[in-house]
């Protein structure tokens, strides 16, 4: 177990050795492999089917996702992956189809392949909703800053 402090010895608490690892990796600044100069790939606008979403419904299906989602942790830290900052951004789009751009806390995330499928399959799962597509970006790269104040507070960060 590793000992972690807010500043006061006397609020310290110790935390599994896995948890304190992967919090000393997300932490860290993750440098961008160098990349030789490439035309920026070109994103094939989507298409998306079906009558237009009005506003009130389109506000209800975003916060059941939103919902959904938190119900997704890491596997590797103790905090679902929406108070992470690894949800970028939850939009319905006409046909009632629900997109979710979301990063990963590095590219060598062991959860790769689980998270994002994950997320599309509790996606697809909320009501109203007649499909889920889900996007892995790397642009902006997420960083600790990007989560939120309650995650901070539960991984003793602040």
């Amino acid at each position: 177990p590793v000992e972690v402090a807010n500043g006061d010895p006397a609020e310290a608490q110790e935390l599994p050795e896995h948890i304190a690892t992967a919090i000393r990796e997300i932490t860290e600044e993750v440098e961008a492999p160098a990349v030789e100069a490439a035309p920026a790939p070109v994103e094939e606008e989507e298409v998306f089917d079906g009558e237009p979403v009005d506003e009130e419904t389109a506000a209800r299906i975003r916060e059941d996702v939103v919902c959904a989602i938190k119900t997704v942790f890491d596997p590797e830290i103790p905090v679902n992956i929406y108070e992470l900052g690894l949800i970028y951004e939850v939009a319905v789009q006409p046909g009632s189809v629900v997109t979710v751009r979301m990063t990963l806390t590095s590219p060598n995330c062991p959860a790769a392949q689980s998270l994002p499928e994950e997320v599309k399959q509790k996606s697809a799962a909320v009501e109203g909703v007649s499909e889920a597509r889900v996007k892995v970006v790397w642009e902006p790269t997420w960083r600790p800053q990007l989560m939120s104040e309650a995650a901070q507070l539960e991984l003793n960060l602040m």
